[in-house]
């Protein structure tokens, strides 16, 4: 498996329905191969992840929380580009948006 490396012993580690939220994310993610495909980016970033599982074990929903506000906004735009053509278009916030959201000197 690509992406943010979900480990599994036997079979996916993901659910085929996983639900995936982010900060990162204007809106959630809700298939298996576009989860995957989101992974790290070399940006310092921090944060907290919440994993659910389901019944089988299998990872049913993830709630990953980032900080601080430039990092994300970076992180996001950077996911959009390497993902493009595996998650939704307009899942990410893109160059306007970022420059919108912080004050002069913090981009």
């Amino acid at each position: 498996m690509s992406g943010i490396g979900w480990a599994a012993g036997d079979g996916p580690a993901l659910a085929e329905d996983v639900v995936l939220e982010a900060s990162a994310l204007r809106r959630p993610v809700r298939d298996r191969d576009a989860a995957e495909a989101i992974g790290p980016t070399g940006t310092v970033i921090g944060g907290v992840t919440v994993l659910t599982r389901d019944a089988d074990g299998r990872i049913a929903h993830v709630a990953i929380h980032h900080r601080p506000l430039g990092a994300l906004l970076e992180f996001s735009r950077e996911l959009g580009r390497r993902t493009a053509g595996r998650v939704p278009a307009g899942s990410f916030a893109d160059g306007e948006e970022c420059g919108r959201a912080l004050p002069r000197g913090h981009r």
